[in-house]
């Protein structure tokens, strides 16, 4: 266990060493940050209107985008990318339909894995059945969290809608998903990556009541790296204090 020194203010081990989030020393400059926009659409054609407990088609689309290495390749031989922190914003909406209440739901998931997986063992478990005369169907989520995905954001979007023939409209709405991460701050350490990792995303989509309208999702990621020499590894991360 250690403590804070009361002249510098900074964490001790009892044995007088730094502790590790102390021994960090790299600088601003050494961080490196990526950011970008996805947009992912799926055609109206693709949709069936469907009204149900699980809405038209049960994840109307599901993919990874492709592979993307840390720092977009580079990362050169004897180096490796730690990431510090991420950050995800998640939004989804449908164009303008001609039925009210639209309705989308979208997740987005970042992952060091090429398959959508959010759960160890046993992705969904459902459950049918009747509550009090009402008809349900239970979805819940099973097993440990995945330790290999990085970040997952959910959002729903209210379609905007206009009826030709009556006049009739009204305007969507969308309610934000957020992720943020900072893994020194929270761990000490973040992920490390070399030149041959990748790293995948994952969308998934759901609709209700929507079959004139294209459904999107669109997401912007923050990544912050750090570049680190592989021979230094254990000095700049791993070395523990002594006690």
């Amino acid at each position: 266990m250690g403590a804070r020194d009361p002249e510098t203010g900074r964490f001790v081990s009892n044995g007088g060493e730094l502790m590790p989030l102390e021994r960090r020393e790299f600088g601003f400059t050494d961080i490196v940050m990526q950011q970008w926009y996805l947009h992912l659409s799926v055609a109206a054609g693709s949709l069936g209107g469907g009204t149900g407990e699980l809405g038209g088609q049960n994840d109307v689309w599901e993919a990874p985008l492709g592979g993307r290495e840390p720092l977009r390749g580079n990362v050169n031989r004897g180096e490796v990318a730690e990431l510090l922190g991420i950050e995800l914003r998640l939004a989804v909406f449908p164009s303008s339909t001609e039925t009210a209440d639209g309705t989308l739901e979208g997740a987005w998931s970042i992952s060091r894995e090429p398959t959508f997986q959010l759960h160890d063992g046993d992705q969904i478990s459902t459950d049918e059945g009747s509550l009090n005369a009402i008809n349900a169907q239970v979805i819940g989520s099973g097993g440990n969290p995945e330790n290999d995905v990085l970040a997952h954001a959910h959002s729903i979007g209210f379609a905007p809608f206009s009826d030709g023939a009556t006049g009739v409209g009204g305007s969507g709405s969308t309610q934000l998903g957020h992720f943020e991460i900072d893994y020194l701050d929270k761990y000490g350490s973040g992920p490390l990556f070399d030149r041959e990792d990748e790293f995948y995303n994952h969308v998934s989509l759901r609709q209700w009541n929507i079959d004139d309208s294209a459904a999107h999702a669109i997401a912007y990621q923050r990544f912050y790296w750090v570049v680190h020499n592989v021979a230094d590894i254990e000095e700049q991360i791993y070395e523990s204090p002594v006690v």
